[in-house]
């Protein structure tokens, strides 16, 4: 435990007075030694989700833009983590970037079908979640709130490749402009690289 709230506090940007992001609560960060899925033993890697690679081996950008090396360059799939919002499916890209109240793991995927995003705040030993999502028809306002959260991290902290890796879950409410709330379950792994 020690040596992750270590790695942590190091990885911590040197920024006096800064202030956390706007949470529901905070909650402990918890360790183990205990989490070894399949997922952290193998790397895979997809294109971009506008990138389509046609038969005859050429590509094309659904967004209409020009293909270039930097837009077929493949993308690490770095999470497994499963989303009940907007239907069942899967959130399986991640990045971790420093920030200045501790570090940001910002995990999303699904696209276009799909587009949300979770957000893992970490400061020292606590974290908090923050949740957004985007609908294709046109809603005056949604909330989002979270009810439940647990964030666990493999003891070790930071990995050799600096990659950090653990687990999470989340149980959100959306209430939408009608008034309407709906709860929703988020879960999975994450094992993003920092970005620097």
């Amino acid at each position: 435990m020690k040596s992750l709230l270590f790695a942590i506090i190091c990885l911590q940007a040197a920024i006096t007075n800064a202030q956390t992001p706007n949470c529901d609560f905070k909650s402990p960060i918890k360790t183990s030694n205990n989490i070894i899925p399949e997922f952290f033993k193998y790397h895979s890697y997809t294109l971009p989700w506008y990138i389509i690679r046609h038969e005859n081996g050429s590509f094309e950008n659904t967004l209409g833009e020009d293909i270039s090396n930097e837009s077929i360059k493949p993308i690490e799939k770095n999470a497994f983590v499963f989303s009940t919002h907007q239907s069942n499916h899967l959130m399986n890209m991640a990045e971790a970037t420093k920030t200045a109240y501790g570090f940001k793991i910002s995990i999303f995927g699904g696209m276009p079908a799909y587009c949300s995003s979770l957000d893992i705040h970490i400061m020292k030993d606590k974290f908090c979640t923050t949740f957004e999502a985007t609908y294709p028809a046109p809603i005056k306002e949604l909330n989002w709130k979270i009810i439940s959260q647990k964030l666990t991290l493999i003891s070790s902290g930071i990995s050799k490749e600096k990659r950090i890796q653990g687990k999470v879950s989340i149980i959100l409410e959306e209430k939408d402009d009608a008034g309407k709330v709906s709860r929703h379950r988020i879960a999975g792994y994450f094992k993003p690289p920092f970005a620097e």
